[in-house]
């Protein structure tokens, strides 16, 4: 029932079964045989840079990539308090995107996945990170033939606050470098009357970010404060029972 066959390594396998057996050339720890490049059952992608996150972070490794088809670029991330990781790349490379726990770094079992964040190239994936908690970011290329064309890997974090549900991303204006914060989403889950805060603890709240309460059918009311100065696209869409909108006098764009 099995058929025996010599791959060009030397190796002896039958075809039947899962090619794992002994005697392949991998090295210390390649992704594939050096002579017939069947897969290392055993490989494992080495972590190739790790980002400690506290506050306002933004990481960067420039012209990556990747000398093996199918493999991936592994990155370690920790959050030093509440905030959200936005992992993605930049250039003009179509790239796919993994967010992994932890505890399980195989890609098929992801916390979520990105192909090309509606820009049909860079993959992108924001994730809210607790305290203390360490994710991981695989990147590979879309096509599984391609190797060695350069690209960036982007990771940033933002601190989070949340009060009564909203949540806020600590940013730093564009202009003046000064600290801000903005409105990014919620995560209530009851009916809820919403007064954005002006203010947290003496930074201002300057901008609600794009689809920040997009679909939320919990939203019945909001209070913008003076404060803020921007309400990006989608910020309300869909928001089914919102009923009344209380606009501060410092909105300039909407």
């Amino acid at each position: 029932g099995t058929e025996t066959a010599k791959c060009a390594c030397g190796e002896f396998l039958n075809r039947t079964e899962e090619n794992s057996a002994l005697g392949h050339s991998f090295g210390e720890n390649n992704a594939k045989c050096a002579v017939c490049g069947i897969a290392n059952p055993n490989y494992v992608t080495p972590v190739k840079a790790t980002v400690t996150a506290d506050s306002t972070t933004a990481f960067v490794d420039e012209n990556v990539s990747i000398s093996v088809a199918g493999d991936y670029l592994l990155y370690k991330a920790t959050a030093q308090k509440d905030g959200m990781f936005s992992f993605y790349t930049t250039g003009d490379i179509d790239t796919y995107g993994y967010l992994l726990p932890s505890s399980d770094l195989n890609t098929n079992n992801s916390i979520m996945e990105n192909d090309d964040d509606g820009e049909e190239t860079n993959c992108r994936i924001d994730y809210f990170a607790s305290e203390g908690e360490t994710v991981y970011f695989a990147v590979k290329y879309y096509s599984s033939s391609k190797v060695d064309d350069p690209f960036n890997v982007h990771i940033d974090f933002k601190e989070s606050y949340v009060d009564s549900g909203v949540v806020y991303l600590k940013d730093i204006d564009a202009n003046t470098k000064k600290d801000i914060y903005c409105v990014k989403g919620y995560k209530f889950n009851t009916p809820t009357d919403v007064t954005i805060l002006s203010k947290i603890n003496g930074i201002p709240v300057t901008y609600i970010a794009e689809s920040a309460f997009e679909d939320c059918e919990y939203l019945t009311s909001v209070t913008i404060p003076d404060s803020v100065k921007e309400v990006y696209n989608y910020a309300f869409c869909n928001c089914i029972n919102l009923k009344t909108v209380t606009l501060g006098e410092g909105i300039n764009f909407i």
